[in-house]
């Protein structure tokens, strides 16, 4: 008897079947699912949601089920009263050391913002020995250390592209897909050496320009005194104001992205000592310490590869997706894609976060509106190091998770090379996540 049976192998792209993390997103209805990262051994997944004041965060196994010993795979928490909905709370998830760090925005008073974080022990409870209560709003800090850069104050969310350069009143944009700009907020979180590091965007005293906002924190949950100016390090240009969106750290480097207002609203980047001194000599000459790409557009996510080069991806004036590469020295590369870049093309569309796989190839994760229907898709795709698709990946270099009327939020690789991708509904804020072939 012959058998003629073949083992299907499944394809770069596809959803993966065993991956099934319902029980894990189970009682979190309504939160959107931002962040995700490597568990601390990195073992699992690490979720960061919001649903307005209120932040959580969970911890899975690799295949999606809830890690029970955390709290029973999720635990829910706030920063207090207020009236903060809208601003993601929980925003960023890392791991430091045995911890879990969870971060975003939170309204500390009546209409003011401040980027916040709250620190997790294994077992989902919070760990005093972080800022003493398991949590810090950073405009508290601020306030019980003087520096020399004067007074900061905090930006949220600002539009896509301000021709003026003077930023705008702090607040929650009013929700349209043709204008909006995907749901991002000034505030990204990582994490090395023992520390964290996270980007802001604020107003240091009452000058006209926005200033990027770069800190330290301690494993203690205090403001670094060894870096920058007790803790802060502060980017600014006397000609635009410097919006900040991601952070990407390497062995050597903190790097910095997101975008300016006023030339042509280009995307832009700068790299950081692990002192707090931004290197001015980094970028394209005479743009002091920045690189700024030829394209508008605004980064949302900054990614290192191994090589030195940067990726960036995220939307343009035009509201749409795209990604950047960024050479070691900070010039763009014009061979990169198109002219540049790599635009897919697609209507209303935006990149939100990225990573290099271990080919060196961009997984990024974005979405956009369906022109027939008029609803969000969220969706994965794989470049090659030169800005073409990587056809051999979903459909054409393009994998859409099923989930209608998605948000594509964030990613993060396994260590076996399948992608974890994570967001939510538009219209009713049901968390999802998925796992796709590598």
């Amino acid at each position: 008897m012959v058998d003629n049976t073949q083992q299907r192998f499944p394809k770069a792209g596809e959803q993966d079947p065993q991956f099934d993390s319902s029980a894990a997103l189970h009682g979190l209805a309504g939160f959107e699912l931002h962040g995700v990262a490597r568990s601390p051994d990195d073992s699992g997944l690490l979720f960061a949601l919001s649903r307005g004041d209120d932040y959580a965060v969970a911890r899975l196994h690799a295949d999606g089920s809830p890690d029970t010993d955390f709290a029973g795979g999720s635990v829910i928490d706030a920063y207090g009263p207020g009236a903060g909905t809208g601003i993601k709370p929980g925003r960023r998830v890392a791991a430091l050391g045995d911890k879990v760090i969870v971060g975003g925005m939170s309204e500390f008073a009546p209409g003011q913002y401040s980027p916040s974080l709250a620190c997790y022990s294994s077992d989902g409870q919070r760990f005093k020995g972080f800022n003493e209560t398991g949590q810090l709003v950073l405009a508290h800090a601020l306030q019980a250390t003087p520096r020399t850069m004067g007074h900061i104050s905090f930006e949220t969310s600002l539009p896509l592209c301000s021709s003026s350069g003077t930023g705008s009143a702090s607040g929650h944009f009013p929700h349209s897909k043709a204008q909006q700009d995907f749901s991002q907020v000034n505030f990204d979180l990582r994490s090395a050496n023992g520390k964290l590091y996270l980007i802001a965007t604020g107003r240091i005293d009452d000058q006209p320009r926005l200033s990027g906002l770069v800190f330290c924190i301690t494993a203690d949950g205090q403001l670094d005194s060894t870096f920058g100016d007790n803790g802060v390090t502060a980017l600014a240009s006397e000609t635009y104001s410097i919006l900040l969106r991601s952070v990407a750290l390497s062995n050597q480097w903190i790097y910095v992205g997101g975008g300016v207002t006023g030339l042509n609203n280009p995307a832009m980047a700068a790299r950081i000592g692990y002192d707090g001194v931004q290197d001015h000599n980094w970028g394209q000459a005479g743009n002091e310490g920045y690189a700024l790409t030829r394209q508008s557009f605004r980064i949302n996510d900054l990614v290192v590869a191994p090589s030195g080069h940067l990726f960036g991806v995220g939307v343009g004036t035009t509201m749409r997706a795209i990604a950047v590469r960024l050479e070691a020295d900070g010039s763009q590369d014009m061979d990169f894609g198109q002219g540049g870049a790599f635009v897919p093309g697609l209507l209303y569309s935006a990149l939100t976060y990225a990573a290099i796989d271990a080919a060196g190839k961009l997984v990024y994760i974005g979405e956009y509106v369906d022109d027939k229907h008029g609803y969000l898709q969220a969706f994965v795709g794989r470049l090659h190091p030169n800005g073409g698709p990587d056809h051999g990946f979903g459909e054409l270099g393009m994998a859409r998770p099923n989930v209608f009327d998605s948000i594509g939020a964030s990613l993060v690789l396994q260590t076996d090379g399948n992608i974890v991708a994570v967001g939510y509904t538009d219209r009713q804020a049901m968390p999802f996540a998925v796992r796709l072939m590598g």
